[in-house]
C-alpha cells in the first residue's frame, strides 16, 4: 500500500536476468516495500498481512501461493564490497568488511500483525482494518502531582484547559472511502475531516457524512481554507463522486455553538 491507496507489483522483475545488460547498478528483486499492509488476491479470494512495524514482504512459491513478511532483518556488517547482486563499492568501507556483531539482533523477539481471509479485495475496509489494529484507545489522568516527591524538571504537565467529552460528533457510512484524519479548526469553530479513495477507479456513490447536530458542510483545501460551502444546517450530507485517488478535506461546523464553548458548558 502507499499512504493514500495502493501499487501493484510484479512477483517476478520484468529486468531479473538482463540488469547488468540495460545498465541496472543492482539487481533488482520481488522483495517489496509495506507501508500497512501486503495483500494478494484473484476472483476468487483475498488474502492480507496487516502490520504493526514489518516493512518487507515477498510472494514465493511455485504458484506465488505463499506470503513471506520479513520479521527483522540482522546483518554483522557494515555494508561488504562487490557483491554479486550489487557490484562496487558497499555502503561502509570499500576495501575491508567492518564486523557489527550487535545488529544481527540475536535473542527473542516479539512481533504483532494482523491476517484477514475475504472473498473480495476491498482497499478501503483493509484501510480501515489497519487503523483498528494499530490506533489504540487515548488515555489520560485527571490529577495532580506532589512536585515535592515527584519533581517534574524536565517534563512539566500542563493542565488541560477544557474539559474532555467523548462523543461522535461526524461519522462516515462508505464501503470504499476511508478517512484519514480528524481534528479541530484552529478556530474551535468545528472539525476537519480528510477522506480519500484510495482505489483507482472513481467511486460513484461514494457515501454519506451523518452528524450529531445540524451543522454547515464547507470544501477545503489541504490548508484548510474553504473552497465552497456545500450545505447548510444539514445532519446528513451525501458526498459526490471520488475520483481515483483522490483527497478531500472537509470543514463541518455545528451549528450557533464553538467547539470551545460547547466543551466549557460541559
Amino acid at each position: 500500500d502507499t499512504p493514500f491507496g495502493i501499487a501493484a507489483r510484479p512477483v517476478i522483475d520484468p529486468h531479473l536476468k538482463d540488469w547488468r545488460a540495460i545498465g541496472y547498478h543492482e539487481e533488482p528483486t520481488a522483495l517489496r516495500p509495506l507501508i500497512h499492509f501486503a495483500n494478494t488476491h484473484d476472483d476468487k479470494t483475498s488474502w492480507t498481512f496487516l502490520g504493526l512495524g514489518e516493512k518487507e514482504f515477498q510472494l514465493i512459491g511455485d504458484q506465488f501461493d505463499q506470503l513471506a513478511v520479513t520479521m527483522f532483518r540482522g546483518v554483522g556488517y557494515l555494508g561488504r564490497p562487490d557483491l554479486k547482486r550489487r557490484p562496487g563499492d558497499a555502503s561502509g568501507l570499500q576495501t575491508k568488511y567492518v564486523p557489527t556483531p550487535d545488529s544481527q539482533l540475536l535473542g527473542t523477539r516479539q512481533m504483532q500483525g494482523g491476517i484477514c481471509l475475504d472473498a473480495d479485495f476491498v482497499p478501503a475496509e483493509l484501510q480501515r482494518r489497519v487503523q483498528s489494529l494499530a490506533i489504540g484507545s487515548l488515555g489520560y489522568q485527571t490529577q495532580t502531582l506532589d512536585r515535592f516527591t515527584t519533581p517534574l524538571q524536565y517534563f512539566p504537565i500542563n493542565t488541560n484547559q477544557t474539559n474532555l467529552v467523548h462523543q461522535s460528533p461526524v461519522q462516515l457510512v462508505s464501503r470504499d472511502l476511508v478517512v484519514s484524519s480528524v481534528s479541530e479548526t484552529p478556530d474551535h469553530a468545528g472539525y476537519l475531516v480528510r477522506v480519500y479513495n484510495p482505489t483507482d477507479v472513481t467511486v460513484a456513490t461514494a457515501g454519506d457524512f451523518i452528524l450529531e447536530v445540524a451543522a454547515s458542510i464547507r470544501q477545503l483545501n489541504l490548508n484548510h481554507e474553504t473552497k465552497q460551502t456545500l450545505a447548510t444546517d444539514v445532519t446528513t450530507f451525501k458526498l459526490p463522486a471520488f475520483k481515483p485517488g483522490e483527497i478531500r478535506t472537509y470543514g463541518i461546523y455545528p451549528r450557533h455553538i464553538s467547539l470551545a464553548s460547547k466543551k466549557e458548558s460541559l
